[in-house]
Parts: structure tokens; sequence; C-alpha cells
């Protein structure tokens, strides 16, 4: 009893010194893997696609942000404001619980809404009219294959398949 016990305490406490956080930033390349998680921004539903401009990663109503990969646990995505658009109030994922930081009122205002659960992938939908900017996307959990996440996405993503603009990749 004792040893299987603790066999058991060695696998839960491997798989723990497994997760690993990631974290995304964001320059003239969007969507990009590392350590086995991909990030991929997408048109979705929306009229505009993700886009890199002026130093920003800007997001529309409507888009969407497919996290893939390993086992996910916890995935915290900064944003603030853009200037004087409208803020977009609402995101929601596809599986797991989101925990919104609150609405960002400036571009110096840095909220971070997070998300819990267990999956290997989840994908946000930014809901309402507005825009915000992304600052950076933290991943924790062990990780996949550095293959990425090939093909269409659940959860209403349209557009090409990068979804975004070729012009700002």
């Amino acid at each position: 009893m004792m040893k299987k016990l603790f066999s058991l305490l060695f696998v839960a406490m491997t798989m723990v010194s497994l997760a690993h956080a990631t974290t995304f930033t964001f320059n003239d390349t969007i969507s990009q893997t590392k350590d086995g998680i991909t990030v991929r921004f997408a048109l979705g539903t929306g009229q505009s696609n993700p886009a890199y401009v002026s130093e920003q990663l800007r997001v529309y109503a409507g888009n969407t942000i497919t996290v893939s990969g390993g086992t996910i646990t916890s995935v915290a995505i900064e944003f603030t404001k853009r200037g004087t658009k409208a803020y977009i109030p609402t995101l929601t994922a596809s599986t797991g619980t989101v925990v919104s930081g609150g609405a960002s009122t400036s571009e110096t205002d840095v909220k971070t809404d997070t998300w819990t659960g267990s999956s290997s992938k989840v994908v946000f939908a930014l809901e309402g009219s507005g825009q915000r900017v992304v600052k950076s996307i933290t991943v924790v959990g062990t990780g996949g294959t550095t293959g990425g996440d090939e093909g269409g996405d659940e959860g209403g993503d349209g557009g090409d398949e990068s979804g975004l603009n070729e012009e700002y990749v």
C-alpha cells in the first residue's frame, strides 16, 4: 500500500514539474509557436483581422485567439485600451473559466484576463464592440509537439488559414 502511494505521489510530482510557463510577446510575427504551445489570432466572426500596427497587436470585436498544444492549465492575457477607441468588454472561452481583470481605461492601464481549466486547445472570442491591444500572453501547461496546431479551428474562426492580413504578418 505504501509503495503504491509513493508511486502515485512520484507521478504527480513529475507531472507538476513538467508544467511550465511560456510567455508570448508580439512584434510583426503575430501567431507564434514556442515550447510546443501555439498562439494564433484569427478573424473569427469579426469584420477586421487582428493586426500588428504602430507597434501594437490590435484585436477587434469578433476576433479569436486560439491557444493549443499539450495540456494547458492556465492562460493570462495582458491587454490595454487603444487610445480613445471603444474598448471590448467581454472575453469568452470555448472551455474552462475566464476571470476578467477589469476594463482598461488607457494605453498604460494594463489589465489581465485569466483562464483556468485543463485542455489541449482553448479558443477565446472577443465579444461586444471595439478593440483591445494585447501586450502578452502567458500559458502554463506541459507543452505539446513543436508542430503547432494545423488546420481550421472550432469556435467561430473564419477567414483565411492564418486569419491575418498578409500585410501585417
